[in-house]
């Protein structure tokens, strides 16, 4: 027999959990390639960004892929940051494509940079 409390943990548990940036110096455009959410209809990325050289600014993006072509479904933008601060993209009801992508833009450059940015997706139900 299961618990309640066990299938609470089941049902709040997330499929997919992964650190895109750990604490890093962005001073270009990147992204974190595909990650694969399979099911998942429900993605959250966190964004944190440290202190600034400079006068950076970045933004990041939440691209749903086509996983078998690998061209952009669509596309969610979070905020223009161009000082230290958090963002938050959420995509609620997801149902197209099986995999994701991060990307982040802006000014950037080895003289307008970001450290310390942080950068998590989570994916579950």
């Amino acid at each position: 027999m299961v618990s309640y409390r066990s299938y609470r943990w089941i049902v709040t548990r997330p499929l997919v959990d992964v650190v895109v940036l750990n604490g890093d110096r962005v001073d270009s455009a990147g992204s974190s390639g595909q990650i694969y959410i399979g099911g998942a209809r429900h993605v959250d990325v966190m964004i944190s960004v440290g202190t600034k050289t400079g006068s950076p600014s970045i933004q990041f993006h939440l691209d749903v892929i086509d996983e078998v072509s690998g061209a952009t479904i669509r596309t969610y933008d979070g905020n223009t940051l161009s000082d230290a601060g958090t963002d938050y993209i959420t995509v609620d009801g997801l149902t197209l494509g099986t995999a994701v992508q991060v990307r982040w833009d802006g000014t950037l450059d080895g003289s307008n940079y970001f450290d310390g940015v942080y950068c998590r997706v989570v994916a579950k139900r």
